[in-house]
């Protein structure tokens, strides 16, 4: 596929606003990836969106930036009322057009492409238009999708999926399975042999657009209960994964006076709807137990996280020495082998002596050993250790 090499002139926001507001071209087409006979292309969107253009079926291209000029229309033409901004998703004002252009490159091919449309009030892009050009700095090429880099089973191209195919399946995907929302989907392009390829989303895409939009829901959860429990919360964070540290002034006070050099445990067993819940616990040596003769166990700071990382171990541990005052508010702790977890305590506490839950070891033991020949004695013998 080639295109000319000019189109800064035809891509100029005065001749953008002019074509696609005033003269609004004939010669549009509903599919980006089809040969190009001029330098600018217009694609009609008016049963897609704008971001299905950049799908366009041919090579891997590199988000370089999307910006905006305002404009009001004038009895000679029009004027720019505000210049060169990052695009945002504020509305554009009642009167007044915005220039979107979004900037992709390729340096395989040494080329860049343009896409421009013109939005009204409200995100609505006037006529339903968008204009594509592509610039290459040097001769003009045949441009081919590349292999997918991180493939290792085989050597297909990467094409990138329409976003309103991706839409399409996860609309379906509220009624039925995700296998059979794709399914649904492929039989309304006309099947596998005729649905294109950047119209085909991966199974393995939907499922990771499903849980980050969970995680999104969830995290608006937790800040609204973050809000109505602020002597609660210790701390929230967003990025790059959800959590929250919560913790009663009771706890912080008992954690000073009794887990210091104490034993402390962390386990993160307990599930609370999509997150985890991570306790701190420790043995209050000054409480005893009159039936049972042990020591109690309270419940100090608690993490609720979305993901199992070192990273948001760590960032628990630190809070907790914010709350008890000491850099090292855990001298001996306890877990059950989580590698992140112990990776988190052993940068956050170096000098602290780490331990292993007994009962933990045990059954890991046997589960490692189950198939393992004389396992049913082993195991036996293991239920009659001390745990």
């Amino acid at each position: 596929m080639c295109f000319r090499l000019d189109v800064g002139k035809l891509l100029e926001n005065e001749t953008i606003l002019h074509t696609l507001i005033n003269n609004p071209p004939s010669d549009v087409t509903h599919t980006v990836g089809c040969v190009v006979k001029s330098s600018v292309k217009y694609i009609d969107v008016r049963n897609s969106s704008v971001e299905d253009v950049a799908a366009d079926g041919l090579c891997k291209w590199a988000n370089d930036g999307k910006f905006r000029w305002l404009y009001t229309k004038t009895h000679d033409g029009f004027k720019c009322i505000k210049g060169k901004q990052r695009a945002n998703r504020n509305p554009t004002p009642n009167n007044a057009y915005a220039v979107v252009k979004q900037y992709f490159s390729n340096q395989q091919y040494n080329v860049k492409r343009y896409v421009v449309h013109v939005e009204s009030c409200r995100h609505a892009v006037v006529n339903n238009i968008v204009a594509v050009g592509y610039l290459f700095k040097g001769d003009e090429c045949e441009l081919k999708p590349t292999p997918h880099g991180n493939n290792k089973s085989n050597n297909n191209s990467y094409l990138k999926t329409k976003p309103s195919a991706v839409k399409n399946v996860l609309e379906l995907s509220q009624t039925m399975s995700v296998t059979r929302a794709l399914e649904t989907h492929i039989n309304s392009k006309g099947g596998r042999s005729a649905i294109r390829p950047e119209e085909r989303p991966s199974k393995a895409s939907i499922y990771r657009t499903k849980s980050v939009s969970r995680a999104d829901e969830d995290f608006e959860t937790l800040l609204a209960f973050a809000k109505e429990n602020s002597g609660l919360v210790r701390a929230v964070r967003a990025v790059p994964s959800p959590y929250l540290v919560m913790a009663t002034d009771q706890q912080v006070r008992d954690m000073k006076r009794f887990a210091q050099g104490g034993v402390v445990s962390i386990d993160p067993t307990f599930n609370l709807g999509n997150f985890f819940v991570t306790p701190i616990t420790y043995t209050n040596t000054l409480v005893v137990n009159k039936r049972y003769g042990n020591h109690g166990v309270f419940c100090g700071p608690v993490l609720i996280h979305y993901t199992k990382t070192k990273d948001a171990y760590k960032s628990f541990f630190q809070e907790v020495n914010k709350l008890v005052g000491h850099d090292q508010a855990i001298t001996q702790y306890g877990t059950d082998g989580e590698r992140a977890l112990i990776d988190a305590l052993e940068e956050v506490y170096p000098t602290a002596k780490a331990l292993r839950c007994t009962k933990h070891f045990l059954d890991n033991a046997a589960s490692s050993l189950k198939n393992e020949p004389g396992s049913c004695k082993f195991k036996h013998e293991l239920k009659t250790l001390p745990k």
